[in-house]
């Protein structure tokens, strides 16, 4: 501390301010409150960091110091630098997230970031579980008969069985009756048996429609055409985002499986003689010429139907130029022999040329104009 003190201020042992005493022969600083013997001593005082401190302070409307203050805060600082210098060798490291840092800021803003402390809480989830199985290991085990019950009763409360007539399909909803538990899915959910009067096995469909999300883990609308679900739950939760709550009722359903639900049969369809020979594996032609085909070849039969009307329509345009009279299509006909279809081009070229003088005439003839103008202006303004 004395060192510090004697380098910033040289005679500070030996004089103090005193303002009672005569300051005739003193030499002081105002802005340190101390005098010395010798302009020499003033002078190295003022370069030193004691009197630019206080200089500072004075500036900034603040009391002065004096050499043992100022002391103690250039050691404080000097600590302080210390502790830098030592905390910049340092590596911070999570062995949590697998990362090191260089600073002690960047750690702790890892530290406070949501993935930190999520896997933090996992890992002690974690903890949490790998105690519970010790302690377990560790308690006495029950005779068998005991074990085979708990593990009875897991089973059943994992796989639950669902009554489809009166669970919902698609919800944790119970209802008492099948007919409350259809309102309930028509309204909540939409969904609707197609075909009712049709339908004779009601009960035997909406079995089959729940074996389908329980057992098979399918959407009833996908149908096994998008993508595969681990878990009945999440099939139910694909067709409740994505309002597939309904029968895909179309050529991905097996209709055998249908057909022991419904019963469509023959009354007001009168019988159609068909020639086997005109039958087609993929088209069914009648007596009267019309084809019956395939849904899934609609797009070739669209096609040639666009095909048909191109066809007309140029033998539309066949038929207008038959209409015109001979003798205009035998001038046209020697025309073309006597210049060798010629002259159309050169006749093009001539009224592109034509067409291109008018222009740069025009654009001459405006040029000319704005000279003019131009030159009316300058006249106007400086008469000659």
């Amino acid at each position: 501390m004395s060192t510090i003190l004697s380098e910033f201020n040289p005679s500070f042992k030996a004089h103090q301010s005193k303002p009672n005493e005569p300051k005739s022969s003193m030499f002081t600083c105002l802005s340190c409150q101390v005098a010395f013997s010798t302009s020499e001593k003033q002078r190295t005082h003022y370069r030193t960091d004691w009197h630019k401190y206080n200089l500072k302070r004075k500036i900034a409307n603040l009391s002065s110091v004096d050499a043992q203050q100022f002391a103690q805060k250039v050691l404080a600082q000097q600590q302080q630098g210390r502790e830098e210098q030592e905390k910049q060798g340092l590596i911070y490291e999570c062995p949590l997230c697998k990362k090191s840092y260089n600073s002690e800021n960047g750690y702790n803003n890892h530290v406070q970031s949501k993935k930190h402390l999520e896997l933090e809480q996992k890992a002690e989830e974690e903890e949490e579980e790998e105690k519970e199985k010790e302690e377990s290991k560790d308690k006495p085990r029950n005779n068998d008969q005991d074990v085979v019950m708990a593990d009875e009763s897991t089973f059943s409360r994992q796989t639950k069985i669902v009554d489809p007539l009166t669970d919902c399909l698609f919800c944790k909803q119970s209802s008492k009756e099948i007919d409350v538990n259809l309102e309930h899915m028509s309204k909540a959910h939409g969904f609707f048996l197609p075909d009712i009067e049709y339908l004779k096995d009601r009960e035997g469909l909406i079995r089959y429609l729940s074996n389908k999300i329980q057992n098979q883990k399918l959407c009833l609308y996908c149908n096994g055409r998008g993508k595969e679900w681990h878990s009945a739950a999440a099939a139910c939760a694909h067709m409740l985002d994505r309002g597939h709550c309904k029968m895909a009722y179309d050529e991905t359903e097996d209709p055998k499986q249908l057909l022991e639900f419904y019963d469509f049969g023959n009354e007001g369809v009168e019988p159609m003689d068909i020639d086997e020979d005109k039958v087609n594996q993929n088209e069914l032609v009648l007596e009267s010429g019309v084809k019956l085909g395939h849904r899934k070849f609609l797009k070739y039969y669209r096609r040639n139907q666009v095909r048909k009307v191109l066809a007309s329509e140029s033998e539309e345009a066949q038929q207008q130029q038959s209409d015109q009279p001979e003798t205009l299509r035998r001038k046209e006909r020697r025309h073309l022999t006597i210049t060798d279809g010629k002259e159309q081009e050169i006749q093009r070229t001539a009224e592109g040329i034509k067409e291109t003088a008018k222009k740069q005439d025009f654009a001459r003839q405006l040029a000319f104009k704005q000279n003019n103008n131009q030159l009316l202006r300058s006249r106007i303004q400086n008469p000659i």
